[in-house]
C-alpha cells in the first residue's frame, strides 16, 4: 500500500490525515511489424513497427479511481552489419488532440508523455549487449537517461541477464541508477519462464519482482555456406585464385586461417596467390553458436610457357611434364619446342 498526507504549513506531514492506497496501472499492446525489402528494392536491412496501446490505472483504498484511454508507438530497426542492430522508437505518438491521453471518471484529462529511445544491440556467439538513450520531448529541462543490459545465453534451456536502468525524480530532477538481474528457463517444447529483479531506489528501496510465462517456438538459426569459385580440384595456369562465395548465420570466415570481411549480404572475396603444382585453400566458417565447419579446395597450378600455345600438338605432354619437374624451360622462361634436342 501507499501512504498520503496533507502537509502542515512549515511543510511536514500531517498524521492525521495519513490515509493509504493501491496503485494499478496495465497496458495492453496490439503490435505488428515488416521488412521494408518487402515493399522496396533495396539492400538496407530495415524494419518497421507500430503498437497501439490500451491503458487503464487507478486507485483504490481509502479513496479511489480509475483512468482508461488509448495511445500508439512506432519503431524502427536498422541491421548495418549481420550482428548490429540500430534502433529507434518514439512512444506515444497521438497528440492529446487526437485521443493520446487518459480519462479519468471525473472527466479529467491526462496527457501521456512521448519518449524518444536510441539504442544499439551487438550479438556475439551467445551474448547480447544493449545501450539505450531516452529522452522525454515534453519537459525538456528533464535530463536523459540511460539504460543498459546484457543477455547471456548460457546453454538451450537457461539465459542470465543483468543491466541497469535510470529514472528521473521529475521534481528534484535527481537520477538514479538501478541495478537489475534475470534469469530464464527454457524448455524444448517451447515454454519460458522468465524472471527479473528491479530496485527503485527512488521510491526508498522498494524492491519490485517480475515474473513471467510464455510460450513460443524457437526457429532454427537460417546456416547458408555457399563458395562460388573456385571449385575443388581446379587446374590453372594462374598465379592467383579468387576465393569468392556468401553465408547466413554465420558469424566468421577464414581463408588460410586468415578472417576474411563479410558484407552485409553476407558475401566474400579474397584473391590468394597460388604456389607452383598442388595448392589447398582452407576455409573455415564458424556459426553464431561457435561451431567450425571447414571446406578444403585443391588447385592444380600447372607450369606452361609462353612460346608453347594450347592449340600446339604437344601442349598437353609439354606442360605435364614441366609440372611434374621432369623437363624444364630455358632461363628466359620459353621452352623453344621447335628446337632439336641435345
Amino acid at each position: 500500500q501507499i501512504p498520503s498526507t496533507s502537509l502542515e504549513i512549515d511543510g511536514r506531514p500531517d498524521p492525521a490525515t495519513e490515509e493509504y492506497f493501491d496503485y494499478t496501472i496495465s497496458v495492453v499492446y496490439l503490435s505488428a511489424a515488416t521488412s521494408v525489402q518487402k515493399y522496396i528494392k533495396t539492400d538496407l536491412e530495415i524494419d518497421v513497427g507500430a503498437s497501439l496501446k490500451l491503458f487503464h490505472k487507478g486507485y483504490s483504498g481509502d479513496f479511489s479511481g480509475s483512468a482508461s484511454g488509448v495511445d500508439a508507438d512506432l519503431g524502427v530497426l536498422y541491421r548495418p552489419y549481420p550482428d548490429i542492430t540500430l534502433g529507434l522508437c518514439q512512444t506515444n505518438v497521438v497528440p492529446m488532440s487526437l485521443g493520446g491521453k487518459l480519462t479519468w471518471g471525473n472527466d479529467v484529462k491526462e496527457s501521456i508523455p512521448s519518449v524518444t529511445k536510441v539504442g544499439i544491440a551487438q550479438t556475439r556467439d551467445n551474448l547480447t549487449v544493449s545501450f539505450e538513450l531516452r529522452r522525454r520531448l515534453a519537459g525538456a529541462e528533464l535530463p536523459s537517461t540511460s539504460h543498459f543490459g546484457c543477455d547471456w545465453r548460457v546453454n538451450k534451456f537457461l539465459s542470465l541477464r543483468l543491466g541497469f536502468d535510470q529514472s528521473v525524480d521529475a521534481r528534484e530532477k535527481d537520477i538514479y541508477t538501478n541495478y537489475l538481474f534475470g534469469v530464464g528457463l527454457h524448455s524444448f517444447d517451447g515454454w519460458h519462464i522468465d524472471y527479473a529483479y528491479h530496485p527503485y531506489f527512488e521510491f526508498g528501496d522498494t524492491l519490485t519482482h517480475y515474473a513471467s510465462i510464455s510460450y513460443y517456438k524457437e526457429e532454427p538459426p537460417v546456416r547458408l555456406i555457399q563458395v562460388d569459385s573456385p571449385l575443388d580440384k581446379t587446374v590453372t595456369f594462374k598465379d592467383t585464385s579468387i576465393v569468392a562465395g556468401r553465408v547466413e548465420g554465420i558469424r566468421t570466415v577464414k581463408i588460410n586461417g586468415a578472417p576474411v570481411t563479410l558484407t552485409r549480404e553476407g558475401k566474400f572475396t579474397l584473391e590468394v596467390p597460388l604456389t607452383q603444382v598442388k595448392n589447398a585453400i582452407v576455409l573455415d566458417f564458424v556459426d553464431e553458436e561457435g561451431k567450425t565447419e571447414t571446406q578444403k579446395l585443391r588447385i592444380l597450378k600447372k607450369v606452361g610457357f609462353p612460346d608453347v600455345a594450347s592449340t600446339h600438338f604437344a601442349f598437353d605432354d609439354i606442360t605435364s611434364l614441366a609440372t611434374l619437374g621432369i623437363i624444364k624451360g630455358f632461363p628466359d622462361g620459353n621452352f623453344y619446342p621447335e628446337r632439336e634436342l641435345t
